[in-house]
This record gives C-alpha cells, sequence and structure tokens, in this order.
C-alpha cells in the first residue's frame, strides 16, 4: 500500500495546538483505518491505486478531519488551553531547573566548576527575571 501522508495532517495539528498524544493516536487510528479500506478495496477485487483510490475516497479529507479534529478544546496542549499561567510558569519552571544542570555537568577543576555555576545561576535569574517581567507586562499590561 501506497504511503499514507498524514504528515502534513500530522504537522497541521501540531501547530494548532493539539497535544502530541493526542496528534500521536489519532494519525496511528487513521493508519489503521486506510489499511483497513485498502484491504477491503483488495478484497472486492480492486488492486494497487484504485484500492489505494478506494481507501482515499471512503476514509475522507485529511484536511477537513484535520479542521475537525483541531476544534476539539479537551484535546488541546495544556500551553494552549491556559495560555496565561503558561506564561508566567514556565519562566520559573526554567530557572527552578538550572540547578540540575549543575548537578548533571561534568565538574573537571572544582574551581572552574564553582565559577561556571555561579555565572549560570546569574545568567538564568537575570533571564528568568527579565521573562517574568514581559509575561506580567503582557498579562496585565
Amino acid at each position: 500500500m501506497p504511503d499514507s501522508g498524514f504528515d502534513n495532517l500530522r504537522d497541521y495539528l501540531l501547530t494548532s495546538g493539539m497535544s502530541p498524544r493526542y496528534v500521536r493516536r489519532a494519525v496511528a487510528e487513521l493508519e489503521d483505518h486506510r489499511v483497513d479500506l485498502f484491504a477491503e478495496a483488495e478484497s472486492l477485487g480492486l488492486s494497487g491505486a484504485a484500492a489505494a483510490s478506494y481507501a482515499s475516497e471512503r476514509l475522507g479529507d485529511p484536511e477537513a478531519i484535520g479542521r475537525c479534529m483541531a476544534q476539539i478544546e479537551g484535546h488541546r496542549a495544556w500551553i494552549y488551553r491556559y495560555p496565561r499561567l503558561a506564561r508566567f510558569y514556565l519562566p520559573v519552571i526554567y530557572f527552578a531547573a538550572v540547578p540540575f544542570a549543575l548537578v548533571t555537568a561534568d565538574g573537571g577543576e572544582k574551581r572552574g566548576f564553582l565559577r561556571w555555576g555561579a555565572a549560570m545561576m546569574l545568567s538564568a535569574a537575570v533571564t528568568a527575571a527579565m521573562l517574568l517581567g514581559m509575561q506580567l507586562a503582557i498579562i496585565f499590561g
């Protein structure tokens, strides 16, 4: 059976804010349906391009399917469902993750490691403060 051609649908759903978990599941299910319809077409005596055309016709337009799926609010990623919350918490989460980078980094020389760690923490603090300030200005401005 030829390529299912759901790459464009996958990209559209991901860019429209649908959660990657739902996108993987939906595309896998559509591919399964296309395989089943192709097998059904072969059992009816069609072969090759005619069977693929039959399967595509019965399945429907992937763009229309994508538009319907993208409208389901519960399948959207939390960042798209709660953008104000994401704007506030993501900089805080990134700032909290910096100490883990210090733990997992290769120390090599202890003095250099401490200097590097202090520089990382300072740059992370400045960046997080700037991002948080911008996000708060967007939210309350």
